[in-house]
């Protein structure tokens, strides 16, 4: 038996035109499975769940609104049974300025750019 997580991604999209900004979600989902197939399953379940809450009753800035589900960005396979502070994943972005970043990590709003991979000697 394998513990897994997944971070599943949605969007919020207004079912009228004139939308400007998208609103995304990406939640983590911690599952356990015998097999990919298992594995499968319980993010298939997911993502119906996801599409179910979301197909009505959403309203995004006055308007009505769906939450679509859109996919999986990331799996990681963790290496034994989860204890507590055991690492699990982690996102790669790049912020506009030091600033910004550490406004990030005291949760406020900022823009950040999310990247699949960033080698530490790039530079955007």
């Amino acid at each position: 038996m394998t513990w897994y997580i997944a971070s599943l991604v949605s969007l919020i999209e207004q079912t009228e035109g004139g939308q400007q900004v998208f609103p995304m979600f990406e939640e983590y989902y911690l599952f356990e499975a015998h097999t990919d197939a298992e594995l499968q399953a319980h993010i298939a379940a997911e993502a119906d769940s996801i599409q179910a809450a979301g197909a009505s009753g959403l309203r995004y800035c006055g308007k009505e609104a769906t939450q679509r589900y859109l996919g999986v960005r990331q799996i990681n396979a963790l290496p034994a049974q989860p204890v507590d502070g055991a690492w699990l994943t982690r996102s790669r972005m790049i912020a506009a300025s030091r600033e910004e970043a550490e406004r990030y990590a005291q949760g406020e709003g900022v823009w950040l750019r999310c990247v699949p991979d960033l080698p530490l000697q790039a530079q955007p």
